[in-house]
């Protein structure tokens, strides 16, 4: 209904005082939560734990290029 594939709550707060601070900013998300309000269902803390823990070798990938591209 608000017209986006995917919403992330925690990096409001850090991009705005980082656009204050005069900062460029990247973002980086992973979706560990899917929630589908056509079949609603509860995921468990450890699903949603496993998924991040399985995200986390890729992220660090990614992260690595980012950074030596910036160096």
């Amino acid at each position: 209904i608000i017209g986006a594939d995917a919403v992330g709550f925690s990096t409001v707060q850090e991009v705005i005082a980082g656009v204050h601070a005069g900062m460029r900013i990247l973002g980086l998300s992973v979706i560990t939560n899917i929630h589908d309000p056509e079949n609603p269902s509860q995921s468990s803390i450890d699903e949603i734990i496993e998924t991040a823990r399985t995200a986390t070798p890729k992220i660090e990938v990614i992260m690595r290029k980012v950074i030596n591209q910036i160096d």
